[in-house]
Formats: structure tokens, C-alpha cells, sequence
């Protein structure tokens, strides 16, 4: 297995189907950010998909759990925001909260005809 790193900017989407989870990392084009081109302007291309069994995927969402329950990784993010590097109106959710947010996703899913579920963000 060769071990590989793909810089994104953002998940896009989540997509379950028959007990795989599909997620859909998306950047935008280097070249126009470095030309100086207003980065909302910059539609954000597919950069990389990981596709997991659905047991995995579960886990995850425990580690990130865990991740928003860590208060070094708060502190940076409120650093961030000092710096101006992350937008002021962008809140981390309480952990307990995201969870929550989690265990009802299915209510913000969207049944599609070939029976996959996806989550939009």
C-alpha cells in the first residue's frame, strides 16, 4: 500500500450506498489562487473520493467526537480566528451536540432513485 496525501479545502459531500460511505473532497485551482483570482469566484473541482464500509465510516465519527472534545484543538481554532485566518462566523459545535447532529442525520438525507443516501454539507 503506498501512502499518499491529497490537499483538499473542504469535504463536499457524503454519499452511503448498499453499506458504503463515499466522501467527496473538493479544492479549487491553485494556479487561479496564485494569479490572484477572488477565491469565490474559483469553482471548487472533485481533488480526491475515499470510499469506506459503513462500520468504518462510524468510526470516524467517534474520532471526531473525540477531536471536538479536545480543548487544544478549540484553542487553536480561536487562534485562527485572532489571525484572521478562520472567518469569525464559523462556530465548532459543542461535541455532545454533534453528536447529537450525527445520530439524527437522517432527517437531512435525500433518498435518490438508485437507492444511495447523500449528505450534502
Amino acid at each position: 500500500m503506498t501512502n499518499k496525501t491529497t490537499l483538499v479545502d473542504a469535504l463536499n459531500a457524503v454519499q452511503l450506498h448498499s453499506g458504503v460511505v463515499k466522501l467527496y473532497f473538493v479544492s479549487q485551482d491553485l494556479d487561479l489562487l496564485a494569479q490572484g483570482v477572488d477565491p469565490a469566484k474559483i469553482k471548487p473541482e472533485l481533488a480526491h473520493c475515499i470510499a469506506m464500509p459503513l462500520t468504518g465510516f462510524l468510526y470516524s465519527l467517534t474520532a471526531i467526537h473525540n477531536f471536538l472534545r479536545d480543548e487544544r484543538m478549540r484553542e487553536m481554532v480561536q487562534k485562527l480566528k485572532e489571525m484572521g485566518t478562520v472567518p469569525d462566523d464559523i462556530e465548532l459545535p459543542d461535541a455532545d451536540e454533534a453528536l447529537d447532529i450525527v445520530e439524527t442525520g437522517a432527517a437531512a438525507t435525500k433518498k435518490k432513485g438508485n437507492g444511495a443516501t447523500a449528505i450534502a454539507s
